[in-house]
């Protein structure tokens, strides 16, 4: 039986005089036993970085580079806290690494007004109103609700990279290791590796993959994407000889070479 559910990744970019458009990458449980996966090098890392920073599915003419420039204050909406705790602590733990590894701040308000990423808690009963805004451009939307456990979207200036904003939504009735796949996956997605990719696995940015925790050349991502080095509103040629350099310069901080 396959127990694994299938996710939306639904990153909806909004773009001035641009139309919203979504991702679906769908888990599909493999039919055969997958070849080992290749030693891991920085130029396979790199590859990584290059699709889940650019290679959004959204069809933008030029995808920039994209990140926070601002500390990510998120607000929980949910029935209760005693509700959401269980998620809480969850991603408490989740943004800790993502935090220490993109050096930003990634922190829980009690002020609505204060946050720029919201968190909503909801049985998938009531996903489809979650996503109604977006009808009109996804006509599939209940489906959409009737078989995934959670998604996200992120509100992007395209020019310059900058992310203002975005929200999460995940079930409440969904099984343990679903929402522990379903929190690290969408908090790592938002803070601007959006695309999907298994050059290397396991790893958050392979749909192919459940995994419950960052694993160290994600978190080598993550640095990669908030070094000093690169600017926000990058295009890819400028970007990717740049990360690089980046990755094998702070390769021994992630990477322990066997």
């Amino acid at each position: 039986r396959v127990r694994q559910m299938r996710y939306l990744i639904l990153i909806a970019v909004f773009v001035s005089g641009c139309a919203i458009a979504p991702i679906f990458e769908p888990v599909f449980e493999p039919v055969f036993k997958p070849a080992p996966p290749p030693k891991l090098t920085p130029e396979i890392v790199a590859r990584q970085f290059e699709a889940a920073a650019f290679d959004d599915g959204l069809g933008l003419a030029d995808p920039v580079l994209m990140r926070w420039t601002e500390p990510v204050k998120f607000f929980f909406l949910s029935e209760s806290w005693g509700h959401a705790l269980p998620y809480s602590i969850d991603i408490n733990r989740i943004n800790k690494r993502i935090a220490e590894a993109a050096g930003t701040a990634v922190d829980v308000v009690l002020d609505f007004d204060q946050a720029n990423l919201t968190v909503t808690l909801l049985p998938r009963r009531l996903f489809y109103q979650a996503i109604k805004r977006l009808r009109k451009k996804l006509p599939n939307a209940h489906q959409i609700a009737a078989t995934n456990a959670c998604f996200a979207a992120l509100s992007q200036k395209q020019k310059d990279g900058t992310i203002p904003a975005a929200a999460i939504v995940i079930a409440t009735d969904i099984s343990e290791d679903d929402r522990r796949h379903c929190i690290p996956e969408k908090f790592y997605q938002i803070m601007g590796l959006p695309g999907d990719s298994c050059v290397y696995r396991p790893s958050l940015v392979c749909s192919q993959d459940t995994v419950l925790e960052l694993q160290p050349a994600d978190e080598l991502l993550l640095a990669v994407l908030y070094d000093n080095e690169l600017k926000p509103g990058m295009t890819k040629d400028e970007a990717l000889p740049l990360v690089l350099e980046l990755i094998k310069k702070r390769w021994p901080e992630f990477i322990k070479d066997e």
